[in-house]
C-alpha cells in the first residue's frame, strides 16, 4: 500500500472509531497505540489527523500537561 492509500485507510479507521465513540479524545501517540490493532505508525496517524483537521472533522486541544489531544469538531 502506498503512503496516500495508507493515510486514507487510517482516516477511514479514525472516522469509524469516532462514529462509535464520538466523545473519544487522545494524543496522536495514544491514538496510534490504542485505537488500532496492531498499533499504527504515528507518522501515518498524524498525517491522517492533519487531513481530517483541514477538512473540519477534528480539532485539537492542549491539555494542562501541554500534550495535544485530538477530538471530533463541534
Amino acid at each position: 500500500m502506498n503512503a496516500p492509500d495508507a493515510i486514507a485507510a487510517v482516516q477511514h479507521h479514525l472516522r469509524e472509531h469516532w462514529q462509535r465513540h464520538p466523545l473519544a479524545a487522545d494524543t496522536c501517540a495514544g491514538i496510534a497505540r490504542w485505537w488500532f490493532e496492531p498499533p499504527a505508525a504515528e507518522a501515518e496517524v498524524l498525517a491522517a489527523l492533519h487531513a481530517l483537521q483541514r477538512a473540519g472533522v477534528v480539532v485539537t486541544a492542549a491539555a494542562a500537561d501541554g500534550r495535544v489531544r485530538w477530538r471530533l469538531a463541534g
